[in-house]
């Protein structure tokens, strides 16, 4: 069950104790976890090494920073892996 299922199954258990008949639910792939941009698939020991353990927990857990995007080569890359699962 995924962290998503969870907190859907934990809403629909807790709305009658909120004297509540129906609240919406609003899904959305938006809500999904966040893309780490280049540093996505790379080691969080490994990143804190090069980058330093400050910069690492900014862009894991920062609201407002951002990690360096993918380059295109890198987006490709994913793409096609994506593909040949498909493909199986």
């Amino acid at each position: 069950m995924s962290e998503r299922e969870r907190e859907l199954s934990h809403y629909c258990t807790n709305i009658p104790q909120l004297d509540k008949i129906y609240l919406p639910v609003f899904k959305s792939w938006r809500l999904n976890e966040r893309h780490y941009g280049a540093l996505q698939g790379l080691s969080k020991p490994g990143l804190t090494a090069e980058l330093g353990e400050e910069v690492v927990q900014q862009y894991r857990g920062g609201l407002h920073s951002r990690p360096p995007p993918m380059s295109p080569a890198q987006q490709l890359q994913q793409v096609s892996e994506r593909a040949k699962l498909l493909a199986k």
